[in-house]
């Protein structure tokens, strides 16, 4: 459960979730609340699918959802998650509880339900598009300029037999700087020429595109 740092919020005192069970609750104190409701309790639920502790869910969620109003009568509840078809019918309708998604979550299935008895205060929530957690395949490509010993060597002999005539006939110093760099650029761009790499995002980390270029 992720709160906003200015929201004071902390888990729910004196609530003991079963082993079995994968469950939160987080009570949390907004700066604005509805009028009659002094605290909000939020409770993440993961039920998985074909859980043989469904029951054990259940009577936990009436356990501790009794117990909230017992202790504060003007706590709203925001029970969430993903439920995988657990039957929360009952639960609702005996604890005046709603269920507010009225869209598939999931294809066509309901596996993602919103159940709280704030429904009256807020507006009903919107499902958008799923975000997928597969993990796409896709490369990028990495420019490389790879310095071999022969390129060295070559750019040595070019470098000490360059006259560098049209640098110092250049009229200005501006253009002696610019033409000492642009016959540099394309002198390491002749000898030392740049390369694409393609890199995939599956690649192992000490993958690096230099040795991925020697392997090739």
């Amino acid at each position: 459960v992720y709160v906003k740092n200015s929201i004071p919020a902390g888990l729910l005192p004196d609530v003991t979730v079963p082993s079995e069970l994968e469950c939160i609750w987080v009570t949390i104190r907004p700066k604005r609340l509805p009028r009659g409701v002094s605290e909000v309790v939020v409770a993440a639920v993961y039920n998985p699918p074909s859980s043989p502790h469904q029951d054990l869910l259940l009577g936990h969620l009436v356990s501790v959802t009794d117990n909230i109003r017992t202790r504060n009568p003007e706590a709203g509840m925001i029970l969430l998650g993903e439920f995988n078809h657990l039957d929360i019918s009952q639960f609702c309708n005996g604890n005046s509880f709603s269920q507010v998604i009225k869209e598939p979550t999931r294809g066509q299935a309901m596996l993602d339900p919103i159940i709280t008895n704030l429904e009256k205060h807020y507006k009903t929530p919107h499902v958008s598009k799923p975000q997928s957690t597969r993990k796409e395949n896709f490369t990028k490509r990495k420019t490389l300029r790879l310095i071999r010993d022969s390129d060295r060597r070559a750019f040595g002999q070019w470098i000490c037999r360059q006259s560098w005539e049209d640098v110092y006939t250049s009229p200005t110093c501006a253009s002696k700087a610019a033409t000492f760099y642009t016959t540099m650029e394309d002198a390491i761009n002749k000898f030392f020429p740049t390369k694409q790499v393609k890199m995939h995002n599956k690649d192992k980390p000490w993958l690096t595109p230099e040795t991925k270029d020697m392997i090739r």
